[in-house]
């Protein structure tokens, strides 16, 4: 798809001002294609997508809170592009079997890149860190959401 997109204010880490926007296949382009279609964004920001470091969809064990499917939507909504899940769900995701369930069911919704954070101890537990060897390299963060490690000990080996 070709698009311009002119009269936006365009705001990124390097630059905020008014100006035009050109994306030719699908990528970002200096100079736009004939046959681009023209939106006049007057009064309107343009920016990168959001990233939400800290969310809850409670895949797996309390999905009446909320879901991947109703989250990852309400995060698109709201201009986010990826998202990653808190570890405390039920069970807590202390494992690659929590994740690879998540990611397949993210992967199903289709919505927005979705990375599950897994506890920094097994089952908030507080002392045990043997299931860190066993994470591959998907995951991106560790997490005692709302628990926090209390011993300096156990959260420098994790670390």
């Amino acid at each position: 798809m070709n698009l311009t997109i002119k009269n936006a204010f365009l705001v990124d880490r390097d630059t905020a001002e008014p100006g035009t926007l050109h994306i030719v296949n699908g990528k970002i382009a200096k100079e736009g294609a004939p046959d681009a279609t023209v939106i006049d964004a007057e009064g309107k920001i343009l920016m990168p997508a959001f990233v939400d470091p800290h969310v809850h969809f409670r895949t797996p064990g309390l999905e009446y809170k909320e879901d991947i499917t109703t989250g990852s939507a309400a995060a698109a909504a709201g201009g986010y592009t990826a998202v990653c899940l808190m570890a405390n769900t039920n069970p807590v995701c202390s494992n690659m079997e929590v994740v690879n369930l998540v990611k397949k069911l993210a992967a199903e919704a289709g919505k927005v890149d979705v990375h599950q954070c897994v506890s920094v101890t097994q089952n908030f537990d507080g002392k045990t860190i043997d299931h860190l060897k066993e994470l591959d390299d998907t995951i991106v963060c560790i997490s005692e959401d709302g628990k926090g490690v209390q011993s300096n000990h156990v959260m420098n080996q994790a670390m």
